[in-house]
């Protein structure tokens, strides 16, 4: 397979984006879904570098890699998928992080650009922001966060998590962009902004990771499997043909090293249930439990009663035993 998406003849860019100097739009918008998927598996997008570098938090480059040769569906992940939350809300916090900061201007975008330098990596920005009269268009990005996941954005550091870090510069990458704006709303009560700059050395691993991507995909040589990649290999490799084949070298030492963890990994599964069972003889019957003090950001424990309705299954309850992060304090506006 061949990444790539060449420019178009009729090239309507600048009436799609201010930024259509270093980037050309790709004739999919994210309002034809069908369309910007099929579109998106043509290039290496901003939401999947983070994968290529390690930073995402939930698939890796063999997940990109299986992507673009085994479409998936199109899954509508419910009303209860914090994804989907964060999609319809997308707007309305775009438009009202507009009128507080009294912004000149607010372009929603959900366009798929392709960077003219490197024409295998794409982005899709939320927006597009003039600050004030007089000031160039820059780029915008639009997060959510619950509460517990909101220890990774902090407004006076500038800090934010790693994956969004490169989803950005990716996004900058394309767009060559003066900043983007990057806004979280933290448990739908707390507006984070940070503004990032580009970052020529970020760019030149992005460059790397996307060729990379592109050699593995023309030359069929998949990315090594890690700890994520369960799924991947899933879709990779359905069914097996009851053929036989001779296991590469490698093969010796992780053979022997899940022969050596195994003993050891019995006893911390072991140790592991009883200081949960320790925790919830402590809490007894009550449903939270109060460390004295805080260990990591864990402030308590709860261990409450999940009822379960009598369907296809004999009706039953029982109770799960979570930690507990302590509060975020506001940070200063």
């Amino acid at each position: 397979m061949k990444l790539g998406i060449a420019i178009p003849d009729n090239d309507d860019t600048s009436a799609v984006t201010a930024f259509s100097e270093h980037a050309f739009f790709s004739g999919a918008s994210d309002s034809d879904r069908e369309k910007w998927l099929e579109t998106r598996r043509l290039l290496v997008t901003a939401s999947e570098i983070p994968a290529l570098l390690g930073l995402d938090p939930r698939r890796d480059a063999l997940d990109v890699y299986v992507s673009k040769l085994v479409p998936s569906n199109d899954t509508y992940h419910g009303l209860n998928d914090r994804r989907t939350w964060g999609k319809a809300l997308e707007s309305g916090i775009a438009k009202e992080a507009a009128r507080a900061y009294n912004w000149a201007a607010l372009s929603m975008s959900g366009d798929l650009l392709v960077s003219r330098e490197l024409p295998i990596v794409g982005c899709t920005q939320d927006a597009e922001v003039i600050e004030g009269s007089g000031d160039p268009w820059v780029s915008y990005e639009g997060k959510t966060a619950e509460i517990y996941r909101a220890q990774g954005w902090d407004e006076e550091t500038g800090a934010m998590p790693d994956h969004v870090i490169a989803q950005v510069q990716t996004q900058l990458f394309v767009t060559r962009a003066p900043k983007s704006i990057v806004t979280c709303l933290v448990g739908l009560s707390r507006l984070v902004r940070i503004d990032m700059s580009p970052d020529e050395d970020f760019f030149c691993l992005i460059r790397e990771a996307a060729e990379d991507m592109a050699r593995r995909l023309e030359t069929l040589d998949p990315p090594p499997a890690t700890w994520r990649s369960s799924d991947a290999l899933k879709l990779l490799y359905p069914k097996d043909n009851g053929e036989r084949v001779e296991l590469p070298k490698e093969a010796i030492e992780w053979t022997r090293e899940l022969q050596s963890i195994a003993p050891t990994l019995k006893e911390l599964e072991t140790r592991r249930d009883e200081l949960r069972n320790c925790i919830k003889q402590a809490i007894g019957n009550a449903s939270v439990g109060v460390l004295p003090e805080t260990v990591d950001g864990i402030a308590e424990w709860s261990n409450n009663t999940t009822e379960r309705g009598e369907y296809m299954v004999q009706a039953s309850s029982h109770r799960v035993l979570r930690s507990k992060k302590e509060k975020v304090k506001r940070g200063k506006r």
